[in-house]
């Protein structure tokens, strides 16, 4: 699936976002107040009982500085913040700009061709959450000669992967394509990534239990309008289309379930916030649906779904949405 879109949007919560275009590279610019913090205090731990309560409190001079340091990088109520994030998507094992079906370099495609353009946007703004989209290792000779030519081993991380990681990319997710080469090549990918690949919505048949990582929460410093450091927990998730039961049914029938996407994130997304995520993204491998919600669709509904919600919900849940693999374009939606 492959998408080519350049959008720009202002939304609520004075969150300005734009998509650029670039083998398929999106950048959203979020300038948001960061959400209300209690007040913190030098008090690191509490343990509580039935009969005591156990309050650990810095004594040395480096505990309370390391303390002090941690406290005054907490979000405040009222401050701005402007975080770019970053997301490649349908990467097909475009390492290079180099068109192997046309036998001829190209200067359209390729991630080496986008690590350019990342590294200009983290110079115009190094405040940088930096995530993939999903299909990401099939779809090239390269793709097909790691997965059955010379496939990779046990703890070998696969040559996609190590680009990315060697970008500095925070977290990933799977598109529909990270399932054709059977679940035993994807979970050697997955092991020795390099970086958390996430999905919310694949299931174990036997056990009915997610049958990967669901989410991740990063912490990441950015500097604030004033210069000031300032720490924000982002939650990371991703689904995938439960169409991938039809598209890879020799390989996955009987192995794997699919729950529907918004069922998925409406449980997922509370449990993050719960958890302490400031910052809830979930990375979409899907194109956009109609107006019309129906369970289990191939396009994420969600959005549609979640814009039903109170403008207040959106607010208290600071939610970041990165739609991908539609096959007529790529969009980014925020709330």
């Amino acid at each position: 699936m492959s998408k080519h879109l350049v959008s720009k949007s202002i939304l609520a919560l004075t969150l300005a976002l734009f998509a650029l275009n670039g083998q398929s590279v999106q950048t959203v610019e979020n300038t948001t107040v960061a959400p209300v913090k209690e007040e913190s205090t030098l008090v690191t731990e509490v343990v509580q009982n039935s009969t005591t309560t156990t309050v650990a409190i810095p004594t040395t001079s480096e505990e309370i500085g390391k303390a002090a340091v941690e406290e005054s990088s907490l979000p405040t109520n009222g401050q701005s913040v402007a975080v770019r994030i970053l997301s490649t998507t349908d990467l097909h094992t475009n390492l290079v700009n180099y068109d192997y079906y046309q036998d001829k370099e190209t200067q359209n495609l390729g991630l080496a061709k986008t690590a350019v353009l990342i590294a200009k946007a983290k110079a115009e703004n190094p405040n940088v959450v930096l995530v993939d989209n999903g299909d990401t290792i099939q779809g090239t000779p390269l793709g097909t000669y790691k997965a059955i030519v010379n496939p990779i081993k046990d703890g070998e991380q696969h040559p996609m992967y190590k680009a990315l990681d060697s970008l500095g990319f925070d977290a990933g997710t799977l598109g529909n394509h990270e399932f054709n080469y059977g679940l035993d090549f994807l979970n050697k990918v997955i092991t020795s990534a390099g970086l958390p690949l996430v999905n919310a919505n694949v299931l174990d048949a036997k056990t009915n239990q997610p049958l990967f990582k669901t989410h991740e929460i990063i912490e990441k410093t950015f500097v604030d309008a004033d210069g000031k450091e300032v720490s924000l927990k982002i939650g990371i998730t991703g689904i995938v289309p439960p169409q991938i039961l039809n598209w890879d049914k020799a390989l996955l029938e009987g192995k794997v379930l699919v729950n529907d996407a918004v069922e998925s994130l409406n449980t997922l997304v509370p449990q993050m916030r719960a958890e302490g995520a400031d910052v809830v993204l979930v990375l979409s491998h899907s194109g956009i649906g109609d107006n019309v919600y129906e369970k289990g669709e191939e396009k994420l509904q969600a959005f549609q779904e979640w814009t039903r919600w109170s403008l207040a919900t959106l607010m208290q849940n600071f939610l970041l949405v990165m739609a991908a693999a539609s096959m007529k374009n790529t969009l980014v939606w925020m709330g």
